[in-house]
């Protein structure tokens, strides 16, 4: 769960920011699937990392979500940006036409670069985040890539997880 929490927050960290010509929408009410994968790590324990969230992302993407009127009118973007950490962003680009974040959070004495792109729409988002972690005492970085992509597929279903409203990566 800690890192389904860590892709929320990768989410949201990339929603961050307003720029011209508008902001992203919000998301429509109803069943969203969603997809994660882990494209690529590398640094110290990368095949323990390749391990242990390749086959948490694929069980994750057999999930269905429900998003609630009440949850998209309430979606916040900004929520758990910085997940107590210090972020200092040279790119927010976040608005109607694509996401277009970098910058570096700083917490505990660990680095990361943070980068993601990618569009989002009423109806899909497909985004892609970079980070390199820099732990501190002058260990190596490990970097990671992902990708998720959630669509809206209709309306809620029984069997749907519904996360309270504002709390999730919308």
């Amino acid at each position: 769960m800690r890192t389904l929490t860590i892709a929320a927050a990768a989410a949201a960290t990339l929603l961050a920011g307003c720029a011209k010509p508008g902001p992203p929408p919000k998301p429509q009410p109803g069943s969203w699937s969603m997809k994660m994968e882990l494209v690529d790590a590398q640094g110290p324990d990368a095949d323990k990392v390749k391990a242990m969230m390749g086959p948490m992302f694929a069980s994750m993407s057999n999930m269905s979500i429900c998003i609630t009127p009440e949850a998209s009118a309430k979606s916040d973007p900004t929520k758990g940006i910085t997940q107590g950490g210090d972020c200092k962003f040279d790119r927010q680009e976040v608005n109607s036409s694509g996401i277009h974040v970098s910058g570096v959070c700083t917490k505990n004495g660990t680095q990361s670069k943070v980068t993601a792109d990618g569009s989002i729409t009423a109806t899909s988002q497909d985004l892609t985040m970079q980070t390199e972690t820099t732990p501190p005492g002058g260990k190596a970085p490990m970097s990671m890539k992902l990708r998720m992509q959630m669509q809206r597929t209709g309306d809620c279903k029984p069997g749907d997880i519904t996360p309270p409203a504002g709390s999730g990566p919308m």
